[in-house]
């Protein structure tokens, strides 16, 4: 019974982990005041920056000792693959502003979970050679690709009845959100290759101490300070570029600071509660832990959309595609899980 009951609220760590992470960018909603790149930068000085560094801190006795585990060079490559999921995050905030919650969390979390299948497929198909079943994996890829196509698709229907609608910036191109969705789906795998490549770290913290659900956060702090980097540098520019920085101290954008360390609360406690989640499940933690954190930021994503008007005005057809799209996601994500041997 005391097991169920570990199982069972683990579950609901992992459904409430992928809601908070799909709602992490509803106070960009009301900051209107501010500049995109306004708000970007102190989401990113928290939640990549502070936030990360304070976890390190409380977290992982020893914290130099596990970063240093695997050398100076382990350290570097766990940095590079931080880097280049930095700039995929700029692409990710960029694409929130310009096509809307939905379809940047449909495109970009179905292309980064087939991405970030791929690199552990190919490994052991090579290994163990192709078998009957592979042909699970490649069915989900296909499905990942449909369900990508179906949001996209459903997003250009909207945006073509509703060219003015408040759910997409008028100063931006669905297209150019659609690539921005599409390049940081592909670039956000770096991630998974970042935390896979910090396992001497992770296993160091554990050696020290570090408690096993909150051990990935020696991995997280490298990887995340490195992918502030871009995510500021792109803020700075802008800021110069806009002269945004005096929107800093606009009048009543005072809240806006709280907003934007929601914003970040939300983020990295995501990751968090998804770690204490599977860790509680036991040995249904990798079987069922990440497809229901993925289904569980779809489903809340959509819902999100739809509550805050994004598709308010769009047609029955662009509702039908979207929910469409969706399921395929979904499910996709599933047979990826399964055909990875998660599940």
């Amino acid at each position: 019974m005391h097991v169920m009951e570990n199982e069972f609220a683990g579950l609901v760590l992992l459904v409430g982990a992928g809601a908070m992470n799909a709602c992490f960018a509803l106070p960009m909603k009301r900051m209107g005041r501010w500049a995109w790149e306004n708000t970007w930068l102190v989401w990113s000085g928290f939640a990549l920056v502070l936030l990360p560094l304070l976890s390190a801190l409380c977290f992982i006795p020893s914290l130099k000792e596990a970063l240093l585990a695997g050398g100076v060079s382990l350290l570097f490559l766990v940095g590079v693959c931080g880097f280049a999921w930095g700039i995929a995050q700029v692409l990710f905030g960029l694409a929130i502003d310009m096509i809307g919650v939905t379809l940047s969390f449909s495109i970009v979390l179905g292309l980064s979970a087939a991405v970030g299948s791929i690199v552990p497929f190919v490994r052991l198909a090579v290994r163990r050679g192709f078998v009957f079943t592979d042909l699970l994996f490649v069915g989900a890829l296909a499905l990942v690709l449909s369900g990508v196509f179906f949001c996209a698709w459903a997003g250009s229907v909207r945006d073509r009845s509703q060219p003015g609608t408040e759910s997409v910036n008028p100063r931006s191109s669905f297209h150019r959100g659609l690539i921005c969705a599409v390049c940081s789906g592909l670039g956000a795998a770096a991630m998974n290759i970042g935390i896979s490549l910090g396992a001497p770290i992770d296993l160091q913290a554990l050696a020290h101490g570090a408690q096993p659900a909150l051990s990935h956060t020696a991995v997280w702090f490298p990887l995340l300070e490195a992918g502030a980097i871009p995510n500021l540098a792109y803020c700075a520019l802008l800021l110069r570029r806009n002269s945004s920085y005096g929107r800093f101290s606009a009048e009543r954008t005072g809240r806006y600071w709280l907003g934007g360390l929601i914003m970040a609360v939300f983020w990295f406690t995501s990751s968090i509660l998804y770690s204490i989640g599977a860790a509680k499940m036991g040995q249904f933690g990798l079987a069922i832990g990440w497809p229901a954190f993925m289904a569980a930021i779809v489903v809340t994503a959509g819902i999100v959309g739809v509550v805050t008007g994004e598709w308010t005005g769009a047609p029955r057809r662009a509702f039908s595609l979207q929910a469409t799209g969706m399921l395929l996601l979904l499910i996709s994500i599933l047979l990826l899980a399964k055909s990875s041997g998660k599940m």
